[in-house]
């Protein structure tokens, strides 16, 4: 399952984050463009794909959108608590608890889950990712705001993209039963298959433009809390209440994924921080599969 988790998912991941780093390294890439790119274009309409492309109704997910919902403050709670031990910086330890709270469901997740149950739980996954780039999107300059723009205008910024209109949109229209036409739904299903090339792509960028990694010891806190501690979470909260066998697998793999990757992006003006962040969802997305093989062993 290793091997298999290994080739299938982690090679080609980190084959596509070498591209990237080695077109910004040869091509000068302009990361600052490749982020408003995946923020902006790419993201919203593959999320409205996910969530529109599936005939399950929203009730369907409300039960694993509401503990998801509540985990992630739960992660992002104990990851300031840890970093608070480990970072001095106010702005380094909220960014460093977004990235222990903030899984790369999407891009990692999505492939995962479709390898272990099939297509059975992509549309859970597909909500819990328009989810979280939401709480990303919306947190992210209310906790680290942007050092150019100032508190207020970080704000504005980031409810100026189109990602939250366009997960709203897809509720709605998923809600009152409607449907898009082809001419609509065939561009949305193309933005959908770039989301994961441009993000990998992006994030190889990023990488390239870090001169170092910088707060080894962020970095393997953030990884630890990522991998051992979700799921060890996830796990002591099936004490209190078990969902059933197979919402408890789901959840349980789903809590192994990595750093995600669309955070990275959104601290790109960050420059210490950024190269933080970008270096645990680096070692986070390398060391994911022996956290999943541990999880699906004892599942």
């Amino acid at each position: 399952m290793f091997l298999d988790i290994f080739s299938t998912i982690t090679v080609p991941l980190l084959v596509v984050i070498a591209l990237g780093y080695i077109g910004c390294r040869r091509l000068s890439l302009d990361t600052r463009t490749l982020g408003q790119l995946l923020i902006n274009v790419v993201v919203p309409g593959a999320f409205m794909y996910f969530v529109l492309s599936n005939p399950a109704p929203i009730s369907a997910v409300a039960f694993v959108t509401l503990y998801d919902l509540g985990r992630f403050f739960v992660l992002y709670a104990l990851g300031w608590l840890v970093m608070s031990t480990l970072i001095s910086d106010p702005i380094l330890r909220r960014a460093s608890a977004l990235a222990v709270a903030f899984p790369n469901s999407g891009n990692y997740g999505i492939p995962l889950i479709d390898l272990v149950f099939g297509d059975a739980w992509l549309f859970h996954q597909s909500v819990l990712t328009s989810m979280h780039s939401v709480l990303i999107v919306a947190l992210v300059p209310l906790l680290v705001p942007s050092e150019k723009l100032g508190f207020l205008a970080s704000v504005r910024s980031a409810f100026r993209t189109p990602l939250l209109p366009a997960v709203i949109l897809a509720v709605v229209i998923k809600v009152s039963g409607l449907s898009l036409p082809a001419v609509v739904m065939s561009p949305l299903q193309v933005l959908a298959s770039a989301l994961t090339p441009v993000a990998l792509l992006t994030l190889g960028a990023q990488i390239a433009m870090a001169p170092r990694i910088a707060n080894p010891r962020s970095i393997v806190g953030i990884v630890s809390l990522r991998l051992v501690a979700a799921p060890l979470v996830t796990a002591a909260s099936f004490l209190l209440y078990d969902p059933g066998d197979a919402t408890r697998d789901f959840l349980l793999v789903n809590a192994c994924v990595p750093v995600g990757l669309i955070l990275a992006v959104l601290l790109a003006e960050h420059k210490g921080v950024s190269q933080t962040v970008t270096a645990a969802v680096a070692v986070s997305t390398a060391l994911a599969p022996l956290a999943v093989t541990v999880v699906l062993a004892l599942v």
